[in-house]
Order: structure tokens, then C-alpha cells, then sequence
């Protein structure tokens, strides 16, 4: 199954979290730390303004933030795989 998060944000061309984006993380951790069993694929993506390099680039940054934000919130990283 796909579940895709509407409410992640981030500033333009940068990968750190916007706050707006937490309540929304928190209620996936909460999920995932209930539910070990389950694996979920974890994707960034871009704008298309900018050169390709550097949205695949920033991309995978937002995937990583993402990443690093649910283990920060007790997820097992070993549930998380960030999709390349």
C-alpha cells in the first residue's frame, strides 16, 4: 500500500523540516513504532525549477531528513528504506 503524506513541507531548495510538517511525522512514528512489522519506502522529491543534479541531490536530503526525524522519534531505522 502507498501512503503518501500531503503535509510535509519544506523551504524551497533546502531539506530541513518546516515545523508544519511534525504533527504529520508524528502521527506516522506512532504508527510505525506500533505496527514493527511494517516497512514503508521512504521518497523525497523536488520542484522542477532548478538543474536535475540538483533536485535528485536535494531530494535525497529530504528523504534522509525524514528519515532521521522518524528514528528521532523512536522509529527502527531498520523499518525505513529510503527510496534511491
Amino acid at each position: 500500500n502507498i501512503v503518501r503524506l500531503d503535509k510535509l513541507l519544506f523551504p524551497f531548495n533546502v531539506a530541513a523540516l518546516q515545523e508544519a510538517s511534525k504533527p504529520e511525522l508524528d502521527e506516522l512514528a506512532a504508527f510505525l513504532k506500533a505496527n514493527p512489522q511494517v516497512q514503508t519506502e521512504v521518497g523525497g522529491h523536488a520542484d522542477n525549477v532548478g538543474s536535475d543534479a540538483v533536485n535528485v541531490r536535494i531530494s535525497g536530503q529530504r528523504a534522509d531528513a525524514v528519515i532521521a526525524y522518524l528514528t528521532s522519534k523512536g522509529v527502527s531505522r531498520s523499518q525505513l528504506t529510503k527510496k534511491a
